[in-house]
């Protein structure tokens, strides 16, 4: 999937009655295995990092608070230095003084990352599980391999997902698409046995 494409899905699915928001991250929600950057570099240290490759609305969509500094914009491209925001858990991990904007994390070969946000802590494993430290990238900056759009609006949520479905395939009719699913019905997966879990959360849209 091309990153034009990701742009072109995006605008689309807003143009849709009843979609507020969407957003899209290359792991999926409530369940997307540990994981990690292993030549994370923070603080002179070598770290495992949970890393996410997200689109600029994925913030808006998921409603996630922005603490300190600004969102990832669509300014943020390649032509552009690379920058990434942080949760609430990394801060309290390696910056407990809050005096975390404009530091830099090192991701490996990709270079040094300026830290230009901080968001709260979403849900990352599943309902029951705390936050994990983790850098959030704009996938106009790091092109990631696959990914789950996330779509919020107003009305029947499988109403939605139809439209959501249906947009997607016009922009590419040849992209795979598996395990549409609403939010209410990712929860309940969350909360229910871990075999059932991880059939059921592995959403990917492109």
């Amino acid at each position: 999937l091309f990153r034009s494409q990701f742009a072109e899905i995006e605008s689309r699915l807003l143009q849709q009655p009843g979609i507020e928001a969407t957003g899209a991250t290359a792991r999926p929600i409530l369940g997307g295995g540990g994981g990690g950057e292993p030549t994370v570099t923070i603080l002179g240290r070598e770290r495992l990092l949970r890393l996410e490759l997200i689109t600029p609305g994925y913030f808006r969509t998921m409603q996630t608070p922005l603490l300190n500094g600004r969102f990832l914009t669509p300014s943020d491209s390649q032509r552009s230095a690379l920058v990434v925001l942080v949760n609430s858990a990394f801060e309290r991990a390696y910056f407990p003084d809050k005096n975390t904007l404009g530091k830099q994390i090192v991701l490996g070969n990709r270079g040094a990352a300026t830290i230009v946000g901080v968001v709260a802590d979403l849900k990352q494993e599943g309902i029951d599980q705390p936050a994990q430290p983790a850098a959030f990238v704009s996938s106009n900056q790091i092109l990631p391999r696959a990914v789950t759009f996330i779509v919020r609006g107003r009305g029947d949520a499988h109403a939605i997902l139809e439209v959501a479905r249906a947009t997607v395939r016009s922009v590419n009719k040849l992209l795979p698409l598996t395990n549409v699913a609403s939010l209410d019905e990712l929860v309940q997966s969350s909360i229910s046995s871990p075999r059932l879990r991880t059939s059921l959360l592995s959403l990917v849209a492109g």
